[in-house]
């Protein structure tokens, strides 16, 4: 069976950066251990291509985590860690690397805004924020797409005979904001045509639409299923970076699934630890640098 591929725009390139950087990878937050673990060892390995330190932060949530399912380190925010660390003498300037697929609030509003507060503390010290992972104007949907489509395969090799020909369902988090859900929209117009030859369709969606949602039609995972063939098998391809309450064992996405009555359905792994996703990572750093 073959599958087409897309030159990666990301493979040949360079993204050390300049020891005078201090590198904050953050996310959103969980109340999960699991996201907290997935982030450190993302950090690691975008320190990796950085060759400098990557420190794992979140904006809210993950310090509540109980810091014995965290190997006895508890999860820090970015915040008062960035605060923490302008209080030495000798400083560098900070780097913010959001892990983020598109320009959601937590990215135009809430960061911006905490960095400027940190700004005041040491105003001669540089804080700059990395773009999120996609942007229209470059290969970084179809970056995301080869990301997705290898998960992809990784289900239908193991199960060769029960996932033929498998309906593939894109789905996501879902936002309120039309930028956000592009990224997932985007996203499906490369999976879909890369893996044409060995899938009978594929859809996009979300697992839920939150309060004052921009965009009316945005389907929702709950609506999308009971109106997929019975004759295909079903196969979940999970944007999301790590498991967790939504996309973990027994989370959201699996209970929807459960309670639509599909019977013959799979899953992907979800994304976060895929080596494309943390090159496109060390782009976006390098790029704000």
């Amino acid at each position: 069976m073959a599958f087409g591929s897309i030159k990666n725009f990301i493979e040949t390139e360079n993204f050390s950066i300049s020891p005078e950087w201090s590198c904050f990878l953050v996310d959103n937050g969980s109340l999960r251990a699991e996201s907290t673990l997935h982030l450190r060892k993302v950090a690691c390995e975008l320190g990796g291509f950085l060759e400098i330190p990557v420190h794992p932060v979140s904006l809210l949530h993950s310090s509540k985590v109980d810091a014995g399912l965290l190997g006895g380190m508890s999860a820090q925010l970015l915040e008062p860690m960035v605060s923490q660390f302008l209080k030495f003498p000798e400083y560098q300037n900070v780097l913010v690397v959001p892990q983020f697929f598109g320009p959601s609030r937590a990215l135009t509003d809430y960061l911006p805004e905490r960095l400027d507060r940190l700004r005041k503390e040491r105003g001669e010290v540089e804080i700059r924020q990395a773009d999120c992972l996609l942007n229209l104007e470059d290969d970084s949907a179809e970056t995301l797409a080869e990301v997705i489509k290898d998960r992809v395969l990784e289900v239908i090799d193991t199960n060769s005979k029960e996932c033929q020909l498998p309906q593939v369902v894109l789905v996501d988090h879902g936002s309120a904001l039309s930028g956000v859900n592009a990224v997932r929209k985007a996203v499906a117009v490369h999976l879909k045509e890369i893996l044409s030859d060995g899938i009978h369709d594929l859809v996009d969606c979300s697992m839920e639409s939150p309060d004052g949602a921009e965009v009316v039609e945005n389907p929702l995972l709950s609506e999308v299923l009971p109106h997929l063939s019975p004759d295909y098998p079903v196969l979940l391809a999970m944007m999301f970076f790590a498991e967790g309450k939504h996309a973990g064992r027994g989370g959201d996405v699996e209970r929807i699934c459960k309670e639509s009555g599909v019977q013959n359905w799979f899953r992907t792994e979800t994304i976060g630890n895929h080596p494309l996703l943390i090159q496109l990572l060390a782009k976006r750093a390098w790029d704000a640098v």
